[in-house]
């Protein structure tokens, strides 16, 4: 593990990603507002919906013929005679019009009408400025502005401070490029936005920061006016902030000394620290963007794919997938807790499951939402069985032989398939577009091509796979989603009962011919009693397979150690080692006490002693421990040995250390407020919180990028060693060194392969 993280091949999918990106429909000039005059259009819109205020109106999208520019109209009922020339007018029907606009509302006169086109003219995508892939960010005070921007290819920098004239003249050179940002979406592409507009960015800023309102800023500045194209990293997130990736990277987190609530213009020397906080968050943003490019090709190739155009990348993953579905936003329907009845597909021999999920309406939570929880006492295991899917594990559990894994390939997007629970806001001629994706996906899964041509372009086959997944993977959480236009409770709640039914079905079955190790929410894992048994369960897969239309998989795998469901480390029989849970923080990408991890699944999986691991191991970014103050506190401070308190970052890189004059602690506070707890100190009515859970008797906060603060001789491995330990137990008891042994000597036993040690996070 390198001390700052670095990513390969990055530079290439960069390039692949901005051919990708050309490609989509639409340039900069295309989606300007389309000026008053006559034009020659296609009408790409004319829905009826209703107003703001429950009025029946039409919202009709007019697409120039000339430059792709559009206009949207509106039109009321109450207005008869325009009512009645809009409700005759069909998408893809040509037109010439004369267009006025007054206080932002456009009108039109329809001069002549013409045929209808079988397919809508696209958006040019020809780029009439450069087009090339900017990292950028910006710093807004009252008196001052800094807007950043870096090419990824060239790495020249482009620094505008102060300079609302130089800003556009970059602008209108460079606005058919994509411009990635963190959090860029709701903050820095808005407060852009704007000041090109010749808004003061400092109300815009401010207005987003304080209102937690777009709709208020959106007034504020024309939200129609200045396209900008870009991809914001922080959307389909996993929760963490631009600080806290930044640390898991190793690089550099140190907070602007620069304090943003100056009510002065900034001094000479507080420009420079504030341009040099700018470009290192820039830089902090194009690393995570080398660290997410596999994923950003692959949701710009399914936008590619289904025709779509530049701005379509800007969504979310949720978003993007109600759109190329063609949702339409429907009233809440109030049927998710009707009764529901079993497929009769599927066989299910307990009462107990007939009992808690047929016949009957489910209860409901605060918000209305079904509220299912039901333990069903197997002899292996116990099921639970809720609104999560099916879940059951023996705890604590070690196993050194050949078991299976019967794993359900696309549970859920397949259940949707099969039985009807797409979201009802998708148009019939849409519903056939979710199975063809996943036809799709399974087509190229098996294709022995490296590359599969999209519209021209050649996409990676692995990542293009990663393409079509996004949105079967996405629909189900959108279907739950009030904001999103696949709401539909009622169908989400029916694809979670199905799957689980459908996985308690197949239980029922094999458990009669094995242990069952453990039931989650696509897979179960067993032990077949003998070759007989194991030749039983093909059997009773196939037939599950015939009745249920489901696709199973059948894994092997030589070894397994289990905490319970949601933990465990198991070993494929060709030697692949699969982990779930914390010990993976969060798939490698939380790297914080990785150390840890690391020495404790090597020492499962290898028999590698995690006292060598630990101290043979020379990389300082594994012994990082990153720590965040959440919105709920009012300030994080730390306090060092001569007692003085200090004021400290919300997200601190800490590492435990044996001196202790250089100790310091860490708390999170919440003023004016008295908390009971026994872990919390009150200090003048101030609540004073530890700010590093199992924290070490000596640690130390060094923010610097890795390797220029705090060096690996100051490091006190014995405290991570310890954490070791306290895992070992947790997952196996105190007999884990006995217990751990044994399994090792058996996998021996049985010349099992014998797996490298290396960094599983990394």
């Amino acid at each position: 593990m390198k001390n700052q993280a670095s990513f390969e091949n990055t530079e290439s999918l960069a390039k692949k990603l901005l051919e990708i990106f050309a490609n989509l429909a639409g340039n900069a000039k295309s989606f300007d507002t389309m000026v008053e005059g006559i034009h020659d259009v296609c009408v790409v819109k004319n829905e009826k919906r209703l107003s703001a205020k429950g009025k029946e109106m039409r919202e009709i999208v007019l697409r120039s013929l000339l430059d792709g520019r559009e206009a949207t109209i509106y039109v009321m009922k109450f207005r008869k005679e325009d009512w009645k020339t809009w409700s005759t007018i069909e998408i893809g029907q040509l037109l010439n019009i004369s267009l006025k606009s007054s206080n932002g509302f456009n009108s039109v006169t329809i001069n002549q009408k013409q045929n209808v086109v079988p397919e809508l003219p696209k958006k040019p995508s020809i780029a009439n400025t450069t087009q090339t892939i900017y990292v950028y960010d910006i710093e807004v005070f009252k008196y001052d502005n800094l807007f950043i921007f870096r090419d990824y290819f060239s790495k020249e920098w482009t620094v505008i401070h102060n300079d609302i004239e130089a800003l556009r003249d970059f602008y209108l050179k460079n606005r058919d490029s994509l411009f990635i940002g963190y959090n860029s979406h709701n903050y820095d592409e808005q407060v852009l936005r704007a000041t090109l507009q010749g808004k003061n960015p400092y109300h815009i800023s401010k207005a987003i920061i304080e209102n937690h309102n777009n709709n208020t800023v959106y007034k504020m500045y024309n939200t129609k006016k200045t396209p900008v194209f870009g991809m914001d990293l922080y959307q389909d997130n996993k929760g963490f902030s631009l600080k806290e990736h930044s640390a898991f990277l190793g690089i550099n987190i140190k907070e602007t000394d620069v304090d943003f609530n100056l009510d002065r213009a900034l001094t000479e020397e507080e420009s420079v620290l504030n341009e040099l906080y700018c470009k290192n968050d820039v830089l902090a943003t194009e690393l995570r963007f080398e660290q997410l490019l596999p994923m950003l090709v692959a949701k710009a190739s399914i936008a590619l794919f289904f025709g779509l155009d530049k701005k379509a990348i800007s969504q979310t993953n949720a978003n993007l997938t109600a759109e190329l579905l063609g949702a339409k936003k429907a009233t809440v329907r109030n049927d998710e807790l009707e009764p529901y009845e079993i497929p009769e597909c599927f066989s299910i021999e307990s009462e107990e499951i007939k009992q808690a999920f047929v016949g009957k309406k489910f209860t409901s939570d605060e918000k209305g939402h079904a509220v299912i929880s039901l333990d069903v006492e197997r002899r292996d295991v116990t099921e639970v069985l809720g609104v999560g899917g099916i879940h059951g594990a023996k705890q604590s559990f070690i196993h050194v032989g050949e078991f299976h894994a019967r794993d359900v390939g696309s549970l859920y997007p397949n259940t949707m398939i099969l039985f009807n629970y797409l979201s009802r806001n998708i148009p019939l001629d849409k519903l056939n577009i979710y199975k063809e994706l996943l036809e799709k996906r399974m087509d190229a899964k098996y294709s022995n091509a490296k590359t599969i041509n999209i519209r021209g372009v050649e996409i990676p086959t692995n990542l293009l796979i990663n393409g079509y997944k996004l949105p079967l993977n996405t629909k189900y959480g959108a279907m739950g989603a009030d904001f999103n236009k696949l709401y539909d409770a009622r169908m989400r709640l029916l694809v979670c009962l199905t799957g689980q039914i459908a996985m308690f079905d197949l239980l029922e079955k094999i458990e009669k011919h094995a242990t069952i190790i453990q039931s989650n929410t696509d897979a179960h894992y067993y032990i077949p009693f003998s070759e007989t048994d194991n030749d039983e369960i093909d059997k009773i897969a196939e037939d599950w397979q015939k009745r249920t239309g489901y696709i199973l998989d059948d894994d092997l795998f030589n070894e397994i150690y289990q905490k319970d469901v949601n933990n465990y480390i198991a070993i494929t029989n060709d030697g692949k080692v699969k982990f779930k849970g914390a010990i993976g923080l969060t798939q490698g990408l939380k790297v914080s006490k990785a150390i840890v991890s690391n020495a404790f699944i090597n020492y499962v999986v290898s028999g590698k002693d995690y006292k060598e691991f630990i101290y043979e191991c020379n990389e300082l970014r594994q012994f990082q421990m990153i720590t965040k103050t959440g919105y709920t506190f009012d300030d994080t401070v730390y306090i060092d040995v001569n007692n003085q308190e200090y004021k400290a970052q919300k997200v601190n890189r800490v590492f435990a250390i044996k001196d202790s004059k250089k100790s310091v602690k860490l708390f999170k506070v919440k003023r004016g407020c008295s908390m009971e707890d026994d872990e919390i100190t009150i200090i003048n009515n101030d609540s004073y919180v530890t700010g590093l859970p199992n924290a070490p008797k000596y640690y130390t906060i060094s923010n610097e990028a890795i390797g220029k603060g705090i060096t690996l001789d100051e490091i006190d491995r014995e405290y991570y060693i310890e954490e070791v330990e306290k895992l070992l137990v947790l997952w196996f008891g105190e007999n884990w060194k006995e217990r751990i042994e044994q399994a090792h000597s058996m996998r021996k036993a049985k010349n099992f392969t014998e797996l490298p040690v290396k960094n599983y996070i990394d």
